[in-house]
């Protein structure tokens, strides 16, 4: 039997932080993003008998994971501990407690057998370094979610998300619901907390549109990938065509929203390339919106860090095997965000009346592709020595290329400074070391 535990001070009650965990939402919220698990089903809340379903990716296996709550004492202490899953046992243990000066702690306690002698005897370091790991990233996102936001629910708003099965709008949801709020999704699969639209078809039901007070517009076609005539039609009617179905409904609403915040890319910014036609016309096809008086807000997102989607995570192979490098001559500058900074500012967006139109959402420090590299493969402990020159990458992916890995892109975020917003991870070493196992 193994052991772990990882305790961490909070600046609220005890019984402040222990509701904190029975919010809707809590569960996903503290999920590691480098983790390849999908939820299944977060359960019914803490109370014993609840089930916790997960489906673990292992390679090109599926290892089911479910945990059922046990020891509940409201307060001080609720557990779970391992039906199904890839160790042999498995028993968490959190502890509250109260501190001094009106804080508490939250002590996490683990044990837990490895499914065969073998994997403990050669595996054992590296799985107690990523569990202590995961805990880190969990109490680290839990100590500034309640700096940030306090530890009070608030008042609840009725939003919807368009392109909620993103890896942007998987991280986005859970911040709102366990601030309180009520989150339903637009998609194209019906689902539990799901209103269908086909974008494509152009079919959308105004009726059910009724009654929200925000909207946070994010869906739209991936742009990776070799830009052919299709893919180019399929990204620019994705979010022009979405976005006009989508604000022409919200206009004619008889109880319209409060707000809109429909993304937009850091590209709307130039003045050249395909990228910026299409950030340009998304913006432009939200006027019926803004004319109907709702107030819209066009986040220019950088590129976002995330080992759950984007960039880095089609980054991360090729650099843990080490055959990472710099793209072109290195020296084209890059502004990021990381996914948190992300979702802070959408919701901003949201319950904060100031922001209306083009936001640039980026970190304050901007590097080139030749540091963005180097940072990185410090990070995996691996060398960046293959650099890839810019014709092989125009040749293998056209367009792209040049509207992306190889543009010069230096964005910083003004109007967010001005409106002082407080940064998570304003520095790429920090946002990296955060990030990444």
């Amino acid at each position: 039997m193994e052991t772990f535990s990882w305790t961490t001070r909070f600046p609220m009650g005890r019984e402040a932080l222990f509701s904190w965990h029975e919010r809707v939402g809590a569960f996903e919220r503290l999920m590691p993003p480098w983790e390849r698990v999908r939820i299944v089903d977060s359960g019914k809340g803490l109370m014993e008998g609840s089930r916790v379903v997960l489906d673990m990716n292992l390679g090109p296996w599926t290892q089911p994971w479910i945990l059922e709550h046990g020891e509940y004492k409201r307060g001080f202490l609720f557990s779970d501990h391992l039906v199904k899953g890839p160790f042999a046992e498995w028993s968490h243990r959190h502890r509250f407690r109260d501190a001094e000066n009106g804080m508490s702690e939250l002590e996490d306690a683990i044990e837990y057998v490895p499914i065969h002698p073998w994997v403990g005897l050669c595996a054992g370091r590296f799985i107690r370094a990523r569990i202590e790991r995961g805990f880190r990233y969990r109490h680290e996102i839990l100590l500034q979610d309640c700096a940030r936001y306090g530890a009070e629910l608030k008042e609840p708003l009725k939003i919807l998300v368009t392109g909620g099965t993103g890896f942007i709008g998987q991280a986005l949801i859970p911040l709102l619901k366990t601030q309180g709020h009520a989150v339903y999704v637009l998609s194209r699969k019906a689902g539990d907390g799901r209103i269908v639209w086909n974008p494509a078809r152009g079919e959308l039901d105004g009726d059910t549109l009724e009654g929200f007070d925000a909207v946070v517009h994010l869906a739209g076609e991936g742009i990776m990938g070799r830009w052919t005539e299709a893919k180019k039609q399929r990204i620019y009617e994705s979010r022009v065509g979405g976005t006009r179905l989508l604000c022409e409904a919200l206009a004619k609403l008889k109880n319209k929203p409060r707000v809109l915040v429909s993304v937009s890319g850091v590209s709307a910014c130039r003045d050249d390339g395909f990228l910026s036609q299409v950030g340009r016309a998304w913006e432009a096809t939200a006027d019926p919106a803004r004319k109907a008086g709702i107030r819209v807000v066009h986040p220019r997102v950088s590129v976002v860090l995330s080992p759950a989607g984007g960039a880095l995570k089609t980054m991360l192979l090729p650099f843990r095997l080490g055959l990472g490098g710099r793209a072109g001559r290195g020296d084209q500058r890059m502004s990021w965000v990381t996914i948190d900074d992300l979702v802070d500012i959408l919701y901003a967006s949201i319950i904060d009346d100031r922001f209306e139109g083009p936001c640039i959402v980026s970190a304050p420090e901007v590097v080139d592709n030749r540091a963005f590299t180097e940072a990185l493969a410090c990070r995996l402990n691996r060398p960046a020595c293959l650099p890839v020159p810019a014709k092989v990458l125009e040749t293998m992916l056209g367009d792209v290329a040049r509207d992306t890995v190889l543009a010069d892109v230096d964005e910083p975020p003004k109007k967010l400074i001005e409106l002082g917003h407080r940064f998570r991870y304003p520095k790429l070493a920090q946002a990296l070391d955060h990030l990444l196992p």
